[in-house]
């Protein structure tokens, strides 16, 4: 059963993992790999836009 308590926990994880993935996208751009940092971005906004409509 989903409740109250689970969408809350989902929408901290979709955040946290957002989080991560703007870190490792921080990481590929520092190393001037823009072509990854791109990827990894789209990922880090799908799990952003996860967390808003969790």
């Amino acid at each position: 059963m989903t409740g109250p308590h689970d969408l809350d926990h989902h929408r901290r994880c979709y955040a946290g993992l957002a989080t991560a993935y703007v870190a490792i996208v921080l990481l590929y751009a520092a190393h001037g790999d823009m072509a990854h940092a791109a990827c990894v971005l789209a990922v880090a906004l799908i799990y952003a836009a996860l967390s808003l409509a969790a």
